[in-house]
Order: structure tokens, then C-alpha cells, then sequence
């Protein structure tokens, strides 16, 4: 099966993993940024901003997938498409993350 023959939310979610990837890199360099200038809280702010952008993309990327291949696989009448074990990640991770991201807007100090 070529790119070609590949269906377009396949595509979509895959670019969007791909943005959530290079987006968490950035995350990684904010927060050591933010470690090294500890008087600097925009930094930290920052980071935030970009773990919730990545939050985004995954989670339109899980939900995009996950409505879309069982309707793909009905309409084809073949299960060659199945969830996986990268779904059931995904779908474990946002939970965690907007748990770590009040966690961390809750235990900011007050400026």
C-alpha cells in the first residue's frame, strides 16, 4: 500500500504527532531554560504554553484516528487499520499531562 492509497486522517494524525514531537522538544529547551534563569517565571509560563499546544495536537490527533478508523474499516470491510499500543498512550498522556499542568499552575509562586 502506497502514500497514495493511504486515507487523509492517517496523514492528519501522523503530521500532528509529528507538531506535538517538535513542539515537546521545544518544552525540553524552555524548561532547561527556565531552570538556569530561576528568576525568570516567563520561561516557565512559556513552557507551559507549549506543553498545552502539544496536549492539543495529540489529543486531536488520538480523537481524529480513533473516530475515523473504525469508520474506515466498515466502509472498506477489512480490519488493516487497528488502535494499538500508540492510541492507548496517547489517551493515557493528556490526563496526566493537564494533572502535571494544574499541578504546576497551583504551585507557582505569586508574583
Amino acid at each position: 500500500m502506497g502514500m497514495s492509497n493511504v486515507p487523509a486522517y492517517i496523514h492528519l494524525a501522523r503530521a500532528c504527532m509529528i507538531i506535538a514531537c517538535i513542539i515537546g522538544i521545544a518544552n525540553l529547551i524552555l524548561i532547561f531554560l527556565a531552570y538556569v534563569r530561576k528568576s525568570d517565571p516567563v520561561w516557565i509560563q512559556m513552557a507551559g504554553l507549549t506543553l498545552c499546544l502539544s496536549v492539543g495536537c495529540v489529543l486531536t490527533a488520538t480523537l481524529w484516528f480513533g473516530a475515523k478508523v473504525e469508520q474506515y474499516s466498515r466502509m472498506a470491510d477489512t480490519d488493516y487499520f487497528s488502535f494499538g499500543y500508540s492510541i492507548i498512550l496517547g489517551w493515557v498522556s493528556i490526563p496526566l499531562v493537564v494533572i502535571g499542568e494544574i499541578g504546576r499552575a497551583s504551585c507557582r509562586e505569586r508574583v
